[in-house]
This record gives C-alpha cells, sequence and structure tokens, in this order.
C-alpha cells in the first residue's frame, strides 16, 4: 500500500523524524528514477479556462478529450460541475469546453477512461465514488451509477478514482474513519461486468 504524506484534512505540516524532506519513499529497496523533460507550459486557452476555477485535468489516451472540473454559480451559489473540451487532432486549440451534462452531489476529481466512454469521479457530500458512460465520444455521459466502493470501506471518504487500461483494477484514495489519515487503495473485479471486490 502506498501511504500518503498528508497528515491531516487542514494541510497542515506535522514535524518529520530525523528531519526528513517531504517525498517518495522508497519502495521495498528500489529507488525509482525517471529522465523527464517537458516543454515550457503552454495556457490551453479561453476554451478550456475561465474566469471561474478549472481543476483537475484528465484526458483520453490519444489526447483528443479533455475533461476537468470547473466552479460554476448555480442556484445555491459556486459548485464544482464537470466539463469536456475536444479537438480533432493534437496539434490544434480545444474546442469551447461544455457541460458533462448530470451533476450528482457536487462531483470532483473526474478521471476518463482511455477510450473516453466512462467517467469516473468522487461526490464531496456522500464520500462515494461514481461511474457514468456513454456508446460514443460524441454522445453525453449517462447513467450514473454509484461503484459500491463505500459499502466495502464504510464510513470512509472516498475519492480521485483511476481505472486500469482493461478496467479491472480501481486506484482511489480513501480517508480513515476519523477523516485524520488518507491513503491509497486498489480494487479488482474480473471479468469488468462483475462488482468491485478485494479492496486492499
Amino acid at each position: 500500500m502506498l501511504r500518503s504524506s498528508r497528515n491531516n484534512r487542514n494541510g497542515k505540516n506535522n514535524k518529520i523524524p530525523n528531519n526528513r524532506p517531504l517525498g517518495v519513499e522508497k519502495l521495498e529497496g528500489r529507488v525509482l528514477m525517471a529522465q523527464l523533460a517537458f516543454g515550457t507550459p503552454v495556457n490551453l486557452g479561453a476554451g478550456v479556462n475561465t474566469f471561474d476555477h478549472e481543476e483537475g485535468p484528465t484526458v483520453t489516451a490519444d489526447g483528443l478529450n479533455l475533461m476537468f472540473a470547473r466552479y460554476v454559480n448555480g442556484a445555491n451559489g459556486p459548485h464544482l460541475g464537470i466539463f469536456e473540451a475536444a479537438h480533432n487532432s493534437t496539434a490544434g486549440a480545444f474546442g469551447i469546453a461544455f457541460s458533462a451534462g448530470f451533476n450528482v452531489d457536487v462531483p470532483k476529481g473526474p478521471s476518463i477512461s482511455e477510450d473516453g466512454l466512462k467517467l469516473l469521479f468522487s461526490g464531496s457530500i456522500s464520500e462515494r465514488l461514481y461511474q457514468a458512460t456513454r456508446a460514443q465520444r460524441n454522445e453525453p455521459f449517462s447513467d450514473v451509477q454509484s461503484m459500491g466502493i463505500e459499502d466495502l470501506l464504510p464510513g470512509q471518504e472516498l475519492e480521485s478514482p483511476s481505472l486500469s487500461t482493461d478496467g479491472k483494477t480501481l486506484y482511489f484514495t480513501a480517508w480513515d474513519t476519523s477523516h485524520i489519515q488518507n491513503d491509497i487503495y486498489q480494487a479488482t473485479r474480473d471479468p469488468t461486468s462483475d462488482p468491485w471486490g478485494n479492496v486492499m
């Protein structure tokens, strides 16, 4: 299990033993090295970014569909909504982002599957993980359902779902029942038509 370095919900830094800096800890004696060189960051432009707050981008494997969360003004004040922007080529700019078409319990932390047909997200009130589906990319998402993980970890707040390429493993964050410590978990299923289980 991977353990988060965040120790409480208020983001306050606790003292680290031996003055060790925060960071990713060595797993099983292995030191993982990566040499990544990125170009200059580019603002995605007016089609995606507005005067509102945008966060949590997730993109399909081909880079053509972008999903993210945006604070929008509603009848009951600002709330998070999920938006999608698309383009025909990764060399071109994204078009104007549009709402994903549903609002379930203030959705946040969207994660889109590689094929763009499944959208996972968490609800910040009910503390559940949800999934919405569509048959084709040019269709709106629908059939929003709870993923049932809350039944496997009762009393724990669930966030940040991410689906493996084969759809058989789900990674997510779960707070403990006292909402002090969060950890990263996985759940599995085989075949993909089965409910999620084997949380570890």
